[in-house]
């Protein structure tokens, strides 16, 4: 079957359907190593907490949103601080004729799994330059932790526009 000129004003072309990053990118980052990495001190021996927070709002024009991921990660034995890495890390996406449920899912599951590994790699980066043995972040299971919070009622149902934190 060809494509004519009738046949085309007749069959209008579908709209475009899906998800686009259109960036993404480290926003802001702190590691503080306060004493430096001492000489027979592993971290081994130290209690490391990672707590990592994930948000995501619209940016109020041509279906932009924005999905952040803030990750704190000190590093201490006893009261003694060894390190704290705080960082944000970003991505800028664009959501086509996307339903509202799934673009709610979408902003906290898929988005977050596509740039975490470059969270995983920064965290990595800047433990080995501050001295320390690579840290790595453990995977987070984004649709595990999407699927909790819905049932706990934790996520606000409503427009996508709303920003969405939570602690993961």
């Amino acid at each position: 079957m060809s494509i004519t000129p009738e046949s085309a004003a007749t069959n209008p072309p579908l709209p475009r359907i899906g998800v686009e990053i259109l960036r993404h990118y480290l926003q802001d980052m702190s590691f503080e190593n306060p004493h430096g990495p001492s000489l027979g001190e592993t971290l081994a021996n130290a209690a490391i907490t990672p707590e990592t927070t994930l948000g995501h709002r619209y940016l109020g024009h041509d279906d932009l949103y924005q999905v952040v991921i803030h990750v704190t990660v000190p590093a201490r034995i006893g009261e003694r601080t060894l390190f704290l890495l705080e960082m944000t890390y970003t991505a800028e996406v664009r959501l086509h004729n996307i339903p509202q449920p799934v673009a709610q899912e979408i902003l906290s599951v898929q988005v977050p799994q596509s740039i975490f590994p470059m969270v995983q790699q920064i965290l990595v980066q800047a433990t080995t330059a501050g001295g320390y043995p690579s840290v790595v972040l453990h995977d987070v299971d984004f649709r595990q932790t999407y699927l909790n919070a819905l049932a706990a009622g934790q996520i606000r149902q409503g427009p996508v526009g709303v920003p969405a934190y939570e602690k993961l």
